[in-house]
């Protein structure tokens, strides 16, 4: 009986083997798919997060300058970066509406300075 054992065992190791690498290649690729599949999302809810915050940049700072009538440059400036980063995460609701609506206000005492931070 132990020599069958011993004989299958030496006859059959290569397979065995392989089998056993395959077993530890398929645990590793499940994992690593799973990993990946988190990291997906948290980087949907960042992106989300981030566009989100961006629109309410866009709505206050319009409605903040729509009520005055007027903007100054460099608001305008921090509004179509805002805007800018806004679209690229895939917005363009409300928002893309009040950026056309902002860009139309003249600007405030002809202020062209466009380094001012908002």
């Amino acid at each position: 009986m132990v020599e069958q054992v011993i004989t299958y065992i030496t006859a059959n190791w290569v397979a065995w083997l392989f089998a056993g690498a395959y077993a530890i290649l398929i645990a590793l690729y499940k994992k690593e798919k799973q990993q990946h599949e988190e990291e997906r999302e948290e980087n949907k809810a960042v992106r989300e997060g981030l566009q989100a915050l961006l629109r309410q940049q866009i709505i206050d700072i319009c409605l903040k300058y729509e009520e005055r009538k007027e903007a100054p440059a460099w608001a305008k400036q921090a509004e179509t970066s805002a805007y800018k980063a806004y679209e690229k995460l895939g917005g363009n609701d409300v928002a893309h509406a009040m950026h056309e609506r902002f860009m139309q206000l003249p600007l405030s005492d002809g202020n062209l300075e466009t380094e001012r931070i908002h």
